[in-house]
């Protein structure tokens, strides 16, 4: 008996497993799509092409924790007893089993990755060590169980993503994935290639890094940045740290403390566990000793205030040229990460030159389309001292920016094909449904709450 089946699927429940059911992949998805299964009962081939849909989530471990927990130590076998069979049951048992013989599946899956589907990327479980992204790209799955075959092929592009890094299991930073970060599928899962960058975003006086810069003892923006490249079973992790908008002589001092991997790394764990840099022995500060070393030691985070609130204290001990600074750090994401809180306020070190006892700065993103392609930014911040503002006032501002990633013109000028266009037709009608059946719900709730009111006590 042969087969011959067209299947088509509408947000189905693809893959619902969880961490102990696959050591390689495990999570809900939800797709939609169409399946062609062909064959006969020895073999069937089924050819899937689907999207993925809303709230689904996929979790890749990179532990091998979990394989090693799951070998056997002991094997038991049975006895072997000498039995006599008849020859002609030998001849009815052999052609049982090639009755029994099991089915041959082959599955060809051509997935579409949308954003509405999230990656959990899970580099070490248990420290909270987990990289999650949303984005676009195309993915072929090969599967042949029989012939222990399981190929995955494709490009995997990330429109946005979070970074929580975790330090030696001492601090934790949140770190944002940089958009147009990749991953390449090649293969086996080990072999994916990887090409991704998160950045992390602090303020840090960089008179610890170079000799005799009293002038600089403000905290400037510093952008530390990881760098994942290689594949997925060995990967190559790189440290960076960038200080932008610095004199071209500062930069050239700057660029000179930070002339190695090894200083690079050292002034990056610094960062994350103090949040501030720590002097070296040619930068003429370490040999003054507590000053620097009380303000590292009081740079660290203090904690976090409910979720998902971050808050930070910071202490800067001031020098014969500015007064000691205070600084309270706030971020949050609020709204499903559709809006983006990050402030700071304290004390200005500088006061008696500037006339501000109390200085801050606030960054408010707003996504104001689904995919966060178009965004709103308000902004209000303190002069930089270190800066030829012709000013000392309070800069405060707005803008509007909206970001589209293309491969070539031809694709930014390409129309939405129909497909796209019924695809975006019918996410407005689901939503449409899903908050008329809300309002319903609402409505009804309120219907009975009355009815309970106005009816009579027993």
């Amino acid at each position: 008996m042969k087969v011959k089946v067209g299947v088509t699927m509408n947000n189905l429940l693809s893959l619902d497993t969880e961490e102990k059911d696959n050591e390689d992949f495990y999570g809900k998805v939800f797709s939609t799509g169409s399946v062609n299964i062909n064959g006969d009962l020895r073999h069937l081939v089924l050819d899937v092409n689907a999207r993925t849909e809303r709230k689904s989530q996929l979790h890749i471990p990179l532990s091998g924790a979990s394989s090693a927990s799951n070998s056997n130590i002991l094997t038991f076998v049975q006895e072997e007893k000498p039995v006599e069979i008849d020859p002609y049951d030998t001849l009815y048992f052999a052609q049982s089993a090639k009755v029994s013989e099991p089915m041959e599946i082959e599955v060809n899956l051509n997935a579409n990755a949308t954003p509405d589907a999230s990656v959990w990327l899970e580099i070490d479980k248990s420290t909270g060590d987990i990289m999650k992204a949303t984005g676009n790209g195309r993915i072929g799955i090969k599967v042949n169980p029989k012939k222990n075959i399981f190929r995955l092929s494709g490009n995997y592009t990330i429109e946005e993503g979070s970074y929580h890094f975790v330090l030696m299991g001492l601090a934790s930073r949140d770190f944002t994935v940089q958009p147009g970060s990749s991953v390449t599928l090649n293969g086996k899962i080990g072999n994916t290639a990887l090409d991704i960058e998160a950045l992390y975003t602090t303020k840090a006086s960089i008179d610890r890094l170079i000799s005799d810069s009293t002038s600089l003892a403000t905290n400037r923006q510093v952008n530390a940045t990881i760098k994942i490249t290689g594949i997925l079973d060995d990967p190559q992790i790189k440290f960076g740290i960038d200080i932008p908008d610095l004199d071209p002589t500062i930069k050239l001092m700057v660029d000179n403390a930070l002339n190695s991997e090894d200083k690079i790394q050292k002034q990056f764990a610094s960062l994350i566990a103090f949040g501030n840099f720590t002097p070296e022995a040619e930068s003429g500060i370490s040999s003054s000793g507590n000053s620097a070393i009380y303000s590292n030691a009081a740079s660290m985070i203090v904690g976090q205030v409910g979720i998902p609130l971050d808050l930070g204290f910071n202490y800067q001990q001031g020098s014969a040229y500015s007064n000691n600074a205070y600084e309270v750090a706030v971020s949050t994401q609020l709204f499903n990460n559709r809006v983006i809180i990050n402030g700071s306020m304290g004390n200005d070190p500088y006061a008696y030159i500037t006339g501000n006892d109390v200085r801050g700065n606030i960054d408010i993103q707003v996504k104001l389309d689904r995919r966060g392609k178009l965004r709103m930014t308000l902004f209000s911040h303190a002069t930089d001292f270190y800066t030829n503002y012709l000013d000392m006032s309070q800069r405060t501002g707005a803008g509007m920016a909206y970001q589209h990633e293309f491969n070539s013109f031809k694709d930014l000028f390409r129309k939405r094909t129909a497909a796209q266009k019924e695809y975006e037709k019918m996410l407005k009608i689901k939503e449409k449904e899903e908050r008329k059946a809300e309002k319903a719900r609402k409505k009804e709730e309120r219907r009975l709450n009355k009815a309970q009111q106005q009816s009579p006590s027993k």
